[in-house]
């Protein structure tokens, strides 16, 4: 239960971080059942008893009910002491990475989740994107526990840029 509940946090945190409050458009929005089955898809897979690490590569697919993550690799790093042997400390993934949901989207090269600090960092060259509305910088940290989102521009990268559309109907007129 704990192994699904974190691999969902971490799909659920870059979803989520899809601009923290400037998007949340529609309240719950972002909620889903996290016992759904997670079925993950790559070319191959690779464990590694003495390092407790699992490594899913090339085109990896990775899916809980409406989430889905894509990257070129994903690397799952378990505890190997006491009583929480075996749970997830820590998933990175690498290459292309891409969270979505109906909703939203969120990229970048790289992702780290912290399982204990319950902080989810999405790298390099990072758009998070919800309907029309998008947000481009060059790192995005989400503290799960507090619920802050951070976008950074990174060292010699430019600026954190968003554009922002106004809700619109369908005859292309703004509605309140």
């Amino acid at each position: 239960m704990k192994r699904c509940l974190s691999w969902g946090v971490l799909a659920a945190g870059l979803a989520a971080a899809c601009c923290g409050p400037a998007m949340a458009q529609t309240p719950g929005a972002l909620t889903y059942d996290t016992t759904k089955p997670i079925d993950v898809e790559a070319d191959s897979l690779e464990v590694r008893e003495e390092g407790r690490t699992a490594i899913f590569t090339g085109h990896v697919r990775a899916v809980q009910g409406d989430l889905k993550l894509t990257a070129s690799e994903i690397r799952v790093y378990y505890r190997h002491d006491g009583a929480e042997e075996g749970l997830i400390a820590r998933i990175d993934a690498n290459g292309a990475v891409t969270i979505s949901t109906k909703e939203e989207t969120a990229s970048g090269d790289w992702a780290i989740y912290d399982v204990d600090q319950k902080i989810l960092t999405l790298g390099g060259a990072v758009e998070i994107q919800r309907g029309e509305n998008t947000v481009k910088g060059q790192r995005l940290v989400l503290d799960l526990a507090s619920g802050q989102t951070r976008i950074e521009s990174g060292t010699g990268s430019g600026r954190v840029r968003g554009v922002f559309s106004p809700n619109t109907t369908e005859d292309g007129n703004a509605t309140e």
